[in-house]
C-alpha cells in the first residue's frame, strides 16, 4: 500500500466518523429541544393560572364542559379505560378525528358501547 493512501484512508475514517458523530449530535439535539419543550409545556400547565386572566376564563370553559358531560368515573374501570376515554374526547373535541371517522367508529362498536353504559351506569 502506498504511504498516500494510509493517510487517505484515514481521512475517509475521520470524514465517516466525524458526519457520524454530527448527524447523532444533530438527532440528540433535536430530542432535546423537543424534551425541552415538552417540559416547558408541563411545567406551563402546572403553574396557577392568574384570576381575571383569559387562561381562566378558558379553564372555567373546560370545567363548564365537564360539568355537562358530567360524571364519566362510574363508566370505567381502570386508570387505563380513563386514558382511553380522554384521548377519544380530546381527538374529538379538537378536530382529530372527523365527523365520518367518528360515525363509523360509533356504528362499529355502537352495541358493545352500549352494554357497557348499562352494565356500568
Amino acid at each position: 500500500m502506498r504511504p498516500y493512501s494510509i493517510f487517505a484512508a484515514a481521512a475517509l475514517v475521520f470524514q465517516t466518523s466525524a458526519f457520524q458523530t454530527q448527524t447523532m449530535l444533530s438527532k440528540n439535539h433535536a430530542a432535546a429541544r423537543l424534551y425541552a419543550e415538552a417540559e416547558a409545556k408541563a411545567q406551563a400547565a402546572a403553574r396557577p393560572i392568574e384570576e381575571g386572566s383569559h387562561d381562566e376564563l378558558m379553564y372555567a370553559l373546560g370545567i363548564n364542559l365537564a360539568r355537562q358531560l358530567g360524571d364519566v368515573r362510574p363508566l370505567v374501570e381502570s386508570p387505563d379505560e380513563m386514558t382511553h376515554l380522554a384521548r377519544g374526547l380530546l381527538d374529538a373535541v379538537v378536530g382529530k378525528v372527523d365527523e365520518l371517522s367518528q360515525r363509523e367508529i360509533l356504528q362499529r362498536r355502537g352495541t358493545e358501547l352500549n352494554d357497557v353504559i348499562v352494565e356500568r351506569a
